[in-house]
């Protein structure tokens, strides 16, 4: 009966590390690729690698199509103002 238990858990075992590891596998894949994507993107930019710089990027960016959406509606000055601050983020973390 004392075989038949431990062939149970070493069974058990075998399969909860095999999923471990599996798990392992994929996040440190995940987070490899996320390196090399910030890493492509800030030697492309001009700016860091870092979470913080790309997020910054983003945001920019996103502040930069604020603003041309903003002149196409013809609010001209709150578009100037917003192209004016998303040129400005982008200028403070480019190179």
């Amino acid at each position: 009966m004392h075989d038949f238990f431990a062939q149970v858990g070493a069974a058990i075992g075998a399969v909860l590390r095999t999923l471990i590891e599996w798990v392992n596998t994929f996040f440190s894949s995940f987070g490899d690729s996320f390196k090399g994507f910030a890493g492509g993107l800030g030697d492309e930019l001009g700016i860091g690698h870092s979470l913080f710089s790309i997020v910054i990027a983003v945001i920019g960016i996103a502040l930069i199509v604020k603003g041309i959406r903003r002149l196409m509606a013809k609010a001209f000055i709150s578009g100037l103002i917003w192209l004016v601050i998303g040129l400005s983020l982008l200028g403070f973390i480019i190179q």
